[in-house]
C-alpha cells in the first residue's frame, strides 16, 4: 500500500528482502510519473513486479547434470551485505567463486561474504582494472584464516575448482566476472543439450 494506491497481493518475481525496498521505491517512482501525465496501470505494475527477471541477480541457473550456479553481481560493499543477507535468511553456506575491480572496496565485499561462505575461489575478471586472483587470495586469508581460500586466475576454471567440492556454487563480485560466467554457463548448458540429443547410432 502507498499514499496513492494499493497493490497485489503479489510476489516479488526477484529473491532477497532489498527487493522489497526496491520495489517500493520503483512503484513510487511509477506513481510519480502518473501524476506528471505518463499513467501506467495498477495491472501493469503488479505483472512486472510478478515477472521482472534481471539476469545476474541472485540468478539461479543449473545444468543438465544437476550442478548449480547462483549468480549475484555484489559489486560493492552495499550489494555483498544484500547477498549475505540473502544466504542468511536461506540458510545457504555455498563455495563462492569471486573476482572484483580494484576501483571496488575489496576488503569490505569479502568482510561481508566470507562468513556465510563454505570456501573461496579468487578468480580474475577479463579486465585490465580487476584485482589478480592471488592477491585477492591473500586478503581473504587474512580476513578469515579457517577458510579453506584458493586463487585461479582462469574463471571458467575456477569456476570448475568450486563444482568439484560442492554441486551448488555462488559466484559473485564484478559484473564482468558474472557476465562471463553466465556466458560460460550458457555454453556449458548448450553442449549439454547437444549430448542428450545425439542419437547413439550416429556414435
Amino acid at each position: 500500500r502507498t499514499p496513492r494506491a494499493g497493490y497485489g497481493p503479489v510476489t516479488l518475481a526477484l529473491k532477497g528482502r532489498h527487493q522489497v525496498q526496491n520495489a517500493v521505491t520503483a512503484v513510487r517512482l511509477l506513481e510519480e510519473l502518473g501524476g506528471a501525465g505518463l499513467v501506467i496501470p495498477r495491472e501493469a505494475i503488479e505483472h512486472a513486479l510478478a515477472h521482472t527477471v534481471w539476469n545476474g541477480r541472485l540468478d539461479e541457473r543449473r545444468l543438465p547434470d544437476g550442478r548449480v550456479a547462483l549468480f549475484d553481481a555484489a559489486h560493492n560493499p552495499a550489494g555483498a551485505r544484500a547477498l549475505a543477507g540473502f544466504l542468511t535468511d536461506t540458510d545457504q553456506r555455498l563455495p563462492l567463486v569471486f573476482g572484483v575491480m580494484r576501483d571496488k572496496n575489496a576488503e569490505a565485499m569479502l568482510e561481508a561474504l566470507l562468513p556465510h561462505v563454505s570456501s573461496l575461489t579468487a578468480t580474475e575478471p577479463r579486465n585490465p582494472r580487476a584485482f589478480g586472483a592471488h592477491e585477492l587470495a591473500a586478503i581473504a586469508r587474512r580476513l578469515a584464516p579457517a577458510l579453506s581460500v584458493e586463487g585461479e586466475p582462469d574463471p571458467a576454471r575456477a569456476l570448475a575448482r568450486a563444482w568439484r567440492g560442492h554441486p551448488r556454487v555462488l559466484v559473485s563480485g564484478s559484473i564482468f566476472l558474472v557476465g562471463a560466467l553466465l556466458e560460460h554457463f550458457e555454453e556449458l548448458a548448450g553442449a549439454a543439450a547437444i549430448v542428450a540429443r545425439r542419437d547413439p547410432n550416429d556414435c
